[in-house]
């Protein structure tokens, strides 16, 4: 029963890690997608 329970924790924690990596991951995206945007601009003003 225990090693059961144990089992189940890992896998919950293993997919709360990944949703929290994917989120992460996207964020980080977005924020290079704005920089590359800003510095875009900032070549073309010039």
């Amino acid at each position: 029963m225990l090693p059961e329970k144990a089992a189940n924790a890992v896998i919950m924690l293993g997919n709360l890690i990944k949703m929290i990596l994917s989120a992460l991951a996207e964020k980080i995206a977005e924020g290079g997608q704005d920089a590359l945007l800003a510095e875009h601009a900032n070549l073309n003003a010039r």
